[in-house]
């Protein structure tokens, strides 16, 4: 029986990764997010299974020359993408999007650590802003000292870390 959840899971896994590829993007997607300007977030998690079969079908097209991550909001979607990325000798570029727009923690406890302790590791690099570098490292970012005391401490996770978009001033 298809439901409406079936059609979405299987156009997810199937024809969005075979689209992007099409056009030299790999893509899985591990978060469905409602993003409206009266409405605070929503954000659902895809099944690992799906991020699994997703991370499969991306990879059967082609192997990447680097792999890039974004809001990833679930330990098994974290924990399927380490596995499926881990041995692929190609680099990871982590995206860690913790927050929402209006600053909502977007990552519960679980799955901080999870991204921390599973992924971080694999990552040649990894770009938070100036809140995420603070979530990521435990470290307040307010000014260049402390960025420079969170960078170090990201650092020790496993891969090199940068700045956000925003100066600091201070």
């Amino acid at each position: 029986i298809l439901t409406e959840q079936n059609i979405t899971q299987m156009f997810l896994a199937t024809y969005v990764p075979a689209l992007l590829a099409a056009v030299g993007y790999l893509i899985a997607i591990a978060v469905l997010v409602r993003l409206h300007p009266d409405q605070a977030p929503a954000a659902q998690a895809v099944p690992a299974s799906l991020v699994r079969a997703q991370l499969q079908a991306a990879l059967a097209f082609r192997r990447p020359a680097v792999v890039k991550t974004g809001l990833l909001s679930s330990v098994p979607a974290i924990r399927t993408l380490a596995s499926g990325l881990r041995g692929l000798g190609v680099p990871l570029v982590v995206d860690p999007v913790l927050v929402g727009p209006r600053g909502e923690v977007l990552l519960r406890a679980t799955s901080l650590h999870a991204l921390v302790n599973e992924l971080l590791p694999l990552a040649a690099l990894v770009t938070p802003n100036l809140i995420e570098a603070s979530l990521l490292s435990g470290q307040e970012v307010t000014n260049e000292v402390t960025a420079k005391v969170a960078a170090l401490r990201i650092q020790t996770f496993g891969p090199r870390a940068r700045g956000g978009r925003r100066r600091i001033h201070g």
